[in-house]
Formats: C-alpha cells, structure tokens, sequence
C-alpha cells in the first residue's frame, strides 16, 4: 500500500464528512411534513370524534325524560352531532324519535312532517340501529299500520335497547287497545331503565286501562317522581291523589302552578292531561259542569287520549256528582 501523499504547508485540509446532498436534504424535509400533516388530520379527526360523542352522550338522557324542553335540548344536541359528522347513523335515527315524540307523545305539529320524513328516510337507508326500529313502530302506530309493527317487532328480536323497543312495542298494544299485552311489555321497558318517566307515564295507561287504578297510581307517581318536568305524569299522580282523598287546596295549587306552564314547554296532550287532572278536582268537589267542560277540551286538544277517554265516560253528560 503506497504512503499518502505528503500535505503541503498552507493548503486547505480536506473534510471527512462527506456533503449531504439537497435531493436527500429535500426528502427529509418533505418526510417530516407530511409526517406532522397526517398527526395533525389524526388529531383532528380524534377531537371532531370526541365532540360528536360527547353530543350523543348529552342527548341520551334527555330523550329517556321525554318532556318538551328536554327533547328540545335533545334535537339541538344531535343537530350539533350531524353537523359533526352529517351521517352518523345513531344520531340520525335518534333524531327521528326525538322529532317523533315531540309530535306523537306531546301532539306539536311543528314536529310532524319532520319526524316522518326523518323517520322515513332512516327506514329507506335501513339503518342498524335500535332506535330506527323505534321511531318506525311509533310511526306505524299514528297510522295504524299494525302489521308493519309486528314485522319489526319479528326483525328486530334480540337487538339492544330493548328497553326503548319495549316501550314502543307497548305503545302499540295501547293503540290497539290491548292493555293487558301493553302492561307485559312496559314491564319490560321500565325494569331496563326504572327513571324513564314516560316509559312508567305509559305503564300506568296500560295498568288504568287493565283495570288496575292502584297498579296505575302508583306507576304514575314513580313518573312524576322520575320527571317532575312530565306534565303528563304529573298531572296523572294528581288526579290518582285526588281520588285517592288527598286534600283538594295543595293539589289544587299545584295543578294552578302547572297551568302557568309557557306553551313552548308545553304540547296540546300535556294541556290535555292537565285538564284531566282539573275535571278529575271538579268531580271531587262534586261540579259535573265544570268536570265535563274541562274533559270536552281536552278531548278537542287530544281526542285519542285514553286516560281522557275513561275520564269522560266516567262523567256522562248531565250527571250530578259522577266520581272518575
């Protein structure tokens, strides 16, 4: 091996690094772009994820209280979530039953064609969700298609939040008048979520339909007590104490806060159940007068309400001191 060359004094010394060259400089670079890009979108897409849960969480409780205000807060909050992600299944389906509660439960048309097109387009996309399944039975029952209920009550056998299907497969019994079915599947929906006010609102129907008015007082205090924003289970427990011999003047006072109600958190069959509950203290205090023209408007704001319907035929007309 031949000696390296002498160096000669004053000349430059050569690097022994060897110069990166700027096609790999420019890789590098590129590499570490894209690479906080992609960190930046998985970021990105955690957070909006996260926010559209969060939004779906707010919502949940909100539609199991049933009332007016709380589905309203319900729609805004799964509005938001649409917005997050325009279409999540569950938000849409739970949109469509919040739309259709507002209408069938609480009788507001501003609801109505929105809660059947929402309603029909989950049931066009067959969304999988248990809440689809809902929101289709409660619209078969207003249109009294009875067979498309029992289709989905066939498909939808063994899916989750069967509580809610429960509930809604109730509903359908009601509407049949088959209380005795309905109280088996309320049952059912109020022992997978005992707080669900409207789910025992519904239980109660059905037991007072089966004859049971102690089973029905007592379903409808545990409502007023799961919800005392349940105007209708509220007003239910009033008219079961008045019955029941409570004194006239507290209930009474109650039932006059509860009529100062604003109409926004109010809907024509709560208007009409408080009415039930003000014809049920008329009978007491042994006005028929008075008792029939509070049942005669409430059957006009809601004419197929059953518990309105036994109060009424309790109180014929000209009767003097009828007892519902």
């Amino acid at each position: 091996m031949s000696p390296s060359p002498p160096e000669v004094e004053g000349a430059p010394r050569r690097s022994l690094r060897r110069p990166i060259r700027e096609p790999v400089l420019l890789q590098v670079i590129v590499a570490a772009f894209v690479f906080a890009l992609m960190g930046g979108v998985y970021l990105w897409q955690t957070r909006r994820t996260a926010a559209m849960a969060a939004r779906l969480e707010a919502a949940e409780p909100l539609l199991d209280r049933g009332d007016v205000p709380s589905l309203r807060r319900a729609t805004l909050e799964l509005q938001a979530a649409l917005a997050i992600r325009p279409g999540n299944d569950v938000a849409r389906s739970r949109l469509a039953l919040v739309h259709d509660l507002l209408w069938l439960e609480h009788g507001l048309d501003d609801a109505r064609e929105a809660g059947k097109a929402l309603t029909a387009a989950v049931v066009r996309d067959d969304l999988p969700t248990p809440e689809r399944h809902v929101a289709e039975v409660l619209l078969a029952v207003v249109e009294r298609r009875f067979s498309t209920v029992d289709a989905v009550a066939k498909a939808a056998a063994g899916a989750s939040a069967a509580g809610r299907l429960a509930w809604a497969f109730g509903l359908a019994e009601l509407a049949r008048e088959q209380p005795r079915p309905a109280r088996e599947w309320l049952r059912k929906a109020v022992a997978d979520r005992p707080d669900a006010a409207h789910w025992q609102l519904a239980l109660g129907d059905a037991l007072d339909g089966d004859g049971d008015p102690r089973g029905a007082a007592a379903a409808w205090a545990a409502a007023a007590r799961a919800n005392p924003a349940d105007l209708q289970a509220v007003a239910r427990d009033l008219a079961a104490r008045l019955r029941r011999g409570d004194a006239p003047a507290p209930l009474e006072a109650e039932l006059t806060r509860l009529d100062a109600t604003p109409d926004a958190a109010a809907g024509p069959r709560d208007r009409a159940a408080l009415l039930g509950a003000r014809a049920t203290l008329a009978v007491v205090r042994q006005d028929a007068p008075a008792a029939t023209t509070a049942l005669d408007e409430a059957l006009r704001l809601a004419p197929d309400d059953p518990w309105v319907l036994r109060l009424r035929r309790a109180v014929p007309v000209g009767a003097e001191t009828a007892r519902p």
